[in-house]
């Protein structure tokens, strides 16, 4: 996989985060406006039972406009080396016309006919995150996207993050979650996080160390489009079932999974999705 590759890849990873309506993503275990995953351990989809005729549901993606701001802290783990970090502040406003969210077994698949990534982005102005580790950062409406990496460590488990918008197309708005407990990938085995063929015919198990805080999010992201398990952490597995691997193109994706925090805002006619995720990722070869 050349870098421009994992660098398209890696974007769909962090801009794409469902794009379900509010009451969409409350099925998908994401709680609404004002609530925490940090809190929704019993609110949270358990994705850790597969169900052998999981229905296949199709649904429009709402009438809301959408935005996802996003602090994903990643971690490469060498024998023998100190953690590589590879972490970011990122953010996304558009509306979702055209796009589509499939459901089955617990999962949900996100679909957009150009790519999420690809739709027309606004700005809220100039976006604060505070209560990372070196203080606080400030991202700016930069080419049609917002976009920053983060050195080192970005945040600590426990502490409480925030991000406050300045306002443009999107009003201002601020809102916190409590950062979460990271997680490593245990299946699939993922070694310098590339980790092979994925089949799109089996139900494809994804396991990982325990954490002991709130919720876990597994996706797995591809070209068009993204499929989103949300479970509590404490359950160390999620299955994502056929009838969501096989609408995926067969090539190059990439698995995410670790403890994330997450609330929902409302600003104006928007709803922003404030999201902390502390993950392992690795690459993965879609088979035909």
């Amino acid at each position: 996989m050349n870098s421009n590759s994992k660098q398209g890849l890696g974007l769909c990873v962090l801009l794409v985060v469902g794009c379900g309506a509010p009451e969409d993503r409350r099925e998908a275990g994401v709680p609404g406006a004002g609530a925490s995953m940090a809190d929704a351990g019993e609110g949270a989809v358990d994705a850790g039972q597969p169900t052998a005729d999981a229905g296949l549901t199709v649904a429009d993606a709402g009438v809301r406009k959408l935005g996802f701001v996003s602090l994903v802290q990643q971690r490469l783990v060498i024998p023998g080396l100190e953690p590589l970090w590879a972490n970011a502040a990122s953010a996304a406003f558009f509306d979702p016309v055209g796009c589509t969210v499939s459901r089955a077994g617990g999962c949900e698949l996100t679909e957009c006919p150009t790519g999420t990534a690809q739709l027309p982005q606004r700005s809220a102005g100039t976006l604060t995150f505070g209560g990372l580790v070196d203080g606080g950062v400030q991202v700016e409406f930069a080419m049609g996207t917002y976009s920053a990496q983060l050195p080192g460590q970005a945040f600590s488990f426990g502490t409480t993050l925030t991000v406050t918008a300045s306002g443009g197309d999107v009003p201002a708005f601020s809102a916190s979650v409590t950062a979460p407990e990271g997680t490593m990938l245990t299946t699939p085995v993922c070694p310098n996080s590339t980790c092979g063929a994925v089949s799109r015919s089996q139900p494809l198990e994804v396991t990982w160390t325990a954490p002991t805080f709130g919720s876990a999010v597994v996706e797995l992201g591809a070209a068009n489009g993204q499929i989103r398990c949300v479970v509590s952490a404490s359950s160390r597995r999620a299955t994502i079932p056929v009838a969501l691997l096989a609408k995926l193109p067969a090539g190059q994706g990439v698995l995410t999974v670790g403890g994330a925090s997450a609330t929902t805002v409302p600003a104006g006619d928007w709803d922003v999705t404030f999201t902390a995720r502390d993950t392992a990722f690795g690459l993965v070869d879609l088979q035909p």
